[in-house]
């Protein structure tokens, strides 16, 4: 099968739920939710696109995975494709190494490079103590392959390599399952998670639904939503002219002066250079330009649907 991202790659995923997506659904990951996995699934999002940390990672996968087998003394081999539950075929894994020791049972090794600022969400190295999208990943891929084991080689912030066991857990298992099973069902039937705040979400709303010019029932549900929403509204307003006057203050107290620092606090007020823009058509014009067909050069994005919301008082 061809590389992440590929077409080929991409349509195998669609056919199941990886590790990665058990913990988004679980509402477990820092990458996501739901409704990620749901678009995904459904290919109603744009395609993934390797990042530099992604790209990062699989370069620095072999010398993370070498210094665990120097640490440990095990022997390590890589696990070839994708991965299928005998019998919940719409698991899979995609494990990046077996762990093998002689007369002992073969483990799920699982590698990661992740940025200094997890480091807290790590416990002492040896332990199971790990973050719990990693842990629900592993525990999914010991799931699909039947191994009671995982250990987990994590370098974090470039410099510091950790080993992690992790044991499985069968009711945490048993509820993975029953869950996930749920959302593929859901998933496979077009019916989505309950949306929320993130992007995911937004996204669904914006393709979904479309203003057709026509009157909604006013129902005590959408007048409670509508005027809590005004309230938060209001909130965040008040919360907004409050920065505003802090910040001049700020501005006023600072004055000339670049930085201040001590009581435990920084505060910079460094200058950055204003940012510009060009009047393409004038710009046209004084090249001599004619009747110069600016919309053949402009991109439109979709329409976007705004909310505003009338509270009456009593």
């Amino acid at each position: 099968m061809n590389g992440v991202g590929s077409p080929e790659w991409l349509a195998e995923r669609r056919t199941g739920l990886g590790g990665t997506d058990v913990a988004r659904i679980l509402g477990l990951s820092r990458f996501g939710g739901a409704m990620d996995v749901f678009l995904e699934k459904r290919a109603l999002s744009a395609p993934l696109i390797e990042t530099e940390a992604m790209r990062w990672g699989k370069l620095l996968e072999d010398p993370v995975a070498q210094e665990y087998a120097v640490k440990t003394g095990r022997k390590i081999r890589r696990a070839a494709g994708f991965l299928r539950h005998p019998y919940y075929s719409q698991f899979y894994a995609n494990i990046d190494r077996w762990s093998l020791a002689k007369g002992t049972p073969k483990r799920v090794l699982e590698v990661k490079t992740t940025s200094i600022f997890t480091a807290d969400d790590f416990g002492e190295e040896g332990t199971d103590q790990v973050p719990g999208d990693y842990l629900v990943q592993v525990m999914h891929y010991m799931l699909v392959t039947g191994t009671e084991t995982a250990d987990l080689a994590v370098l974090i912030g470039g410099n510091k390599h950790r080993v992690y066991t992790i044991e499985r857990d069968e009711i945490l298992v048993d509820d993975m399952i029953e869950r996930s099973l749920a959302f593929w069902r859901d998933t496979q039937a077009g019916i989505p998670p309950a949306v929320d705040g993130s992007e995911a979400s937004d996204a669904y709303l914006r393709a979904t639904y479309r203003d057709k010019g026509t009157e909604a029932p006013m129902t005590s549900d959408l007048a409670a939503l509508a005027t809590m929403y005004k309230g938060v509204s209001a909130e965040i307003a008040e919360g907004e002219d409050r920065k505003k006057l802090l910040r001049n203050e700020i501005a006023d107290a600072m004055g000339d002066h670049r930085w201040a620092e001590g009581e435990g606090v920084k505060v910079t007020y460094a200058e950055r250079a204003g940012a510009s823009r060009t009047n393409w058509g004038e710009l046209a014009k004084a090249k001599g330009i004619t009747d110069p067909d600016i919309a053949e050069f402009t991109t439109k994005a979709e329409p976007i649907r705004s909310i505003n919301v009338t509270v009456k008082s009593a």
